[in-house]
This record gives structure tokens, sequence and C-alpha cells, in this order.
């Protein structure tokens, strides 16, 4: 089974913190796109199965902690 998930982020400064590490993430079995828009930061995310989907969500919400803890100081 393949999955897809797009998730959207209602802050586009996210788009600067984590495109350097999504364009450096390389996995057999799933990819991840990020795009910036006017008031949001939309990630997609395609994966062959569904372990592989959960592997990479949780790497992009790591990410996403850093970047909270960054900008609440």
């Amino acid at each position: 089974m393949k999955y897809e998930l797009t998730l959207s982020i209602t802050d586009p400064k996210v788009f600067d913190v984590i495109e350097p590490e999504i364009t450096r993430f390389t996995k057999d079995r799933s990819t991840i796109k990020i795009n910036k828009e006017e008031s949001s930061t939309n990630i997609l995310i395609k994966a062959k199965d569904a372990v592989a989907l959960r592997a990479t969500i949780d790497s992009i919400c790591q990410l996403l902690k850093v970047y909270e803890s960054i900008k609440n100081g």
C-alpha cells in the first residue's frame, strides 16, 4: 500500500528553518517535498508503507520541536 500525506503549517517562517534538513532527507521508502506559500508552509510526504510514513512524520515532528523551542526562546 502507498501513502501520501500533506502537512500544512500556518507559519511560513518554519520553511526557512526546516527546509535545509528536509532537502538532505533521502530514504528509499519515502520522500518529502516542501513549499512555502504566503501564509503557510506545506510538506508533502509520500511513503511506500506505514512504517516509512511514521518514521518520516517522526523526523518532521522532531524538526518542528526544535523550531518551536527556538521560536519561543
